[in-house]
């Protein structure tokens, strides 16, 4: 078939080029997914445009206003949208028409059928006799670019008026992608009070160009934030910054590759607290250890004077006892008595101080032996009392050997020393609870009132006269001491008449 078969078998087909056309576009715009319509113009008597009416409407365009288009076809635009002439929508297509110039624009109005705003995107374009307008629903988007927007309003505020400072930045790396600088991109009002400067001289600058290094500013930090801002993820640590002569908390976070968001809260006063009570606990560790190192010398160096003050006292009351008058002999047995004690209170006193200058390095024990050689030990006075001592399994543990026996002693005895006259008992027992060992030490004894739970662990504390319970007052403060040391707590209950049980841990650390 020939061109000129070509022509003839279109026209048969569609009629002349021209109706082939106009069909086609039709066809296309009956199916187009966007509005479309044709307005062609109404005139007064002058020649003036007062109004366009509807000659055309796709079915999208129905679908789109919720109209039926046999409602819009010869009626008037500000007829059925009064608000065009308010809005501009007229002006516009009456401009398009006019000067015969194409026309993008977004208009919002009230769809009467769906009573709420709807926002439409239009092109509209002259044609012979009139504007073909194309046109799109794009309220929802509208209201995603709405919510967006309020939300960095949101933002904003929130980032203005934080009491933090904050900045956000852009990392800058070399040639091997290491960081080496950073881009102030935006920073709160907190953050230029501190700085002492105005915006236009740290958005948009460089780290290095707002604080140079001779200031002091910690650089270093450029390779943390680095890592952050090309990593992910979040960061808090704190620094003193030199330039401001403050200790600050800092917070760093990404949210989008090469950037990231500081936040930093001023926090000197607790700092400087914390350094002076730093120093504070520094110095009562010095103290203490030369308080203890003179307990210690202070009571080994009395032993050998008071040995011969002893000595002597006892030669003289062997010797000369009953040779004068009963006064004298008062003054004796008080001189030798006084030695006695002074005695007992100097190797207390040396055994409190040991358990940190003597201290030896912790061991695997098994605490069952540690038991039996406190039975042992305390034999003569469990048999002379006649009391029933029940030991239960004990567990093995990383202990200073030599302070756990004399930690049991010391309690075991104390139970023993205040016993009740009839059938004394004393049980020791241990538990594991949430990875520590618990261990009590429980007699039925004549007990202790609570208001003297606080001094018990106290130095040189005694709840009884010493005629009738003889002691120093320093057996449950070595106890206590030795707990402590082992990484433990001790504490006591009892009720008086009814015995009393001590309490103390010590970690699981096998």
């Amino acid at each position: 078939m020939n061109d000129n078969e070509d022509n003839q078998f279109l026209a048969a087909m569609w009629g002349d080029t021209q109706a082939y056309k106009e069909r086609s576009f039709r066809i296309f715009q009956e199916n187009s997914p966007d509005g479309f319509l044709i307005l062609k113009p109404k005139f007064d008597d002058k020649g003036k445009i007062i109004d366009f009416l509807f000659v055309f409407l796709n079915a999208s365009s129905s679908q789109i206003l919720h109209v039926d288009s046999k409602e819009f076809i010869g009626h008037c635009l500000t007829e059925l949208y009064p608000e065009s002439m308010e809005i501009g929508v007229f002006k516009k297509i009456k401009e398009v028409y006019e000067t015969k110039t194409p026309l993008k624009f977004e208009e919002s109005y009230v769809n009467k059928v769906l009573g709420e705003v709807q926002w439409i995107r239009v092109i509209s374009i002259p044609v012979i006799d009139g504007v073909a307008v194309t046109f799109q629903d794009v309220t929802e988007q509208k209201k995603i670019e709405e919510a967006l927007k309020e939300s960095q309003r949101r933002y904003s505020s929130l980032f203005n008026n934080q009491t933090n400072y904050m900045a956000h930045c852009r990392i800058i790396t070399d040639e091997n992608g290491k960081p080496v600088d950073y881009i102030v991109l935006e920073v709160n009002e907190a953050y230029l009070r501190l700085s002492g400067k105005k915006r236009e001289e740290l958005e948009g600058k460089r780290v290095t160009e707002i604080f140079q290094k001779a200031n002091g500013y910690p650089f270093d930090n450029i390779s943390t934030y680095g890592k952050v801002a090309l990593e992910g993820g979040e960061l808090s640590f704190e620094n003193f910054f030199e330039i401001f002569q403050k200790w600050f908390s800092i917070y760093v976070y990404s949210t989008k590759q090469g950037e990231f968001t500081l936040m930093f809260n001023d926090i000197t006063d607790r700092k400087l607290s914390e350094i002076k009570l730093q120093e504070t606990l520094d110095e009562l560790k010095r103290s203490n250890r030369e308080l203890e190192q003179f307990a210690y010398v202070a009571s080994h160096d009395l032993q050998e004077p008071l040995r011969m003050i002893t000595s002597f006292a006892r030669l003289f009351e062997n010797k000369y006892k009953n040779q004068f008058d009963e006064k004298a002999d008062y003054y004796i047995w008080h001189i030798v008595d006084g030695a006695k004690r002074m005695g007992t209170l100097i190797h207390d006193l040396l055994s409190f101080s040991r358990v940190t200058t003597k201290a030896v390095p912790f061991v695997l024990t098994d605490l069952n032996s540690i038991l039996k050689e406190v039975q042992t030990d305390l034999q003569l006075i469990i048999s002379e009392s006649k009391a029933e001592v029940v030991i239960d399994n004990m567990p093995e543990l990383k202990v200073d050997p030599v302070q756990i026996k004399q930690l049991f002693q010391n309690l075991i005895q104390n139970a023993l020393k205040f016993r009740r006259e009839k059938d004394p008992f004393v049980k020791v027992s241990a538990e594991l609870l949430n990875n520590e060992w618990t261990f009590s030490v429980q007699d039925n004894g004549i007990g202790i009132s609570s208001e003297y739970y606080d001094r018990i662990f106290m130095l040189f504390q005694r709840l009884h006269e010493k005629e009738k319970y003889p002691g120093t007052g320093l057996g449950l403060a070595i106890c206590k001491k030795i707990v402590e040391r082992h990484g433990g707590r001790i504490w006591l209950r009892s009720e008086e008449g009814k015995g009393t049980t001590f309490y103390f841990t010590l970690p699981f650390n096998r």
